[in-house]
């Protein structure tokens, strides 16, 4: 069970079995080890409330020099909806590989529901509750890859959307192919370069690459904010490119 930490404002959860696990909003608290989760923030709610689920947590830890992730997954079952509490503090560097496997495990598994999620949990900031962003579908490309080049080897499947590479980098700035553009203007400025440069009425599609040393609290609301784009004729692309800068090719890789 979690024992509370409270700063503000506690609720309520509705968990299997018809029980309730209280849950505090900026930290989540594992009595069994004593370890902490600092939840990530963002200022909207993309789902509110799951039910039938089982919790995986990423705590963050410091050894020595490094910062380690540590799971815990000992209450996971394959067919329910996964809520993935990961500490906002850590990169994306320390977690994505080992989520990816776990992603790759309950997929594979033959006890799989195949209408169960998988979910970040977060805070909305604003409405004060516990939120969630889910990851099902998504496939994160990892190390050394951006969606720009994938495209290009992939020119067949790609061909029949307007294709737009959006980049977060390691300082959390938005390129929008290239090109840095304001985080307040995004959604704007985006819908109006789809309006603007898609004449030939395909459907758009949205390529998200981020830097792998950007926390989940960076990511999450950099895809929450992405989703804004997400209508009826824009998409966004179930892959997600995480690299390491280090690892590209020679170009301008913004």
């Amino acid at each position: 069970m979690l024992n509370t930490l409270s700063h503000s404002f506690t609720f309520y959860l509705k968990i299997p079995m018809k029980k309730y696990l209280f849950i505090p909003i900026i930290i989540l608290l594992l009595s069994c080890s004593g370890k902490e989760i600092q939840l990530a923030k963002a200022d909207r709610t993309i789902v509110s409330e799951i039910t039938d689920l089982s919790p995986v947590y990423f705590f963050f830890e410091n050894k020595g020099n490094d910062t380690l992730a540590v799971l815990n997954r000992n209450n996971t079952i394959s067919s329910t909806n996964w809520i993935f509490h990961i500490d906002k503090r850590l990169k994306l560097k320390h977690f994505i590989p080992e989520l990816v496997k776990l992603q790759t495990k309950k997929k594979n598994s033959p006890h799989k529901r195949a209408d169960a999620e998988n979910y970040f949990s977060y805070t909305d900031s604003v409405q004060k509750k516990l939120a969630f962003l889910p990851f099902t579908t998504t496939e994160f490309v990892f190390d050394n890859e951006l969606s720009r080049f994938y495209i290009v080897k992939k020119n067949k499947e790609f061909e029949k959307f307007y294709n737009f590479n959006i980049n977060f980098d390691k300082q959390n700035n938005v390129y929008l192919d290239g090109f840095e553009i304001d985080r307040n203007d995004f959604v704007a400025l985006i819908n109006q370069q789809i309006s603007f440069a898609n004449t030939t009425m395909k459907p758009t599609l949205i390529h998200l690459n981020f830097d792998e040393n950007l926390t989940l609290e960076q990511y999450s609301q950099n895809k929450i904010l992405a989703l804004q784009l997400n209508t009826s004729l824009v998409k966004i692309a179930d892959k997600e490119f995480i690299y390491n800068v280090k690892k590209l090719p020679k170009c301008d890789c913004k």
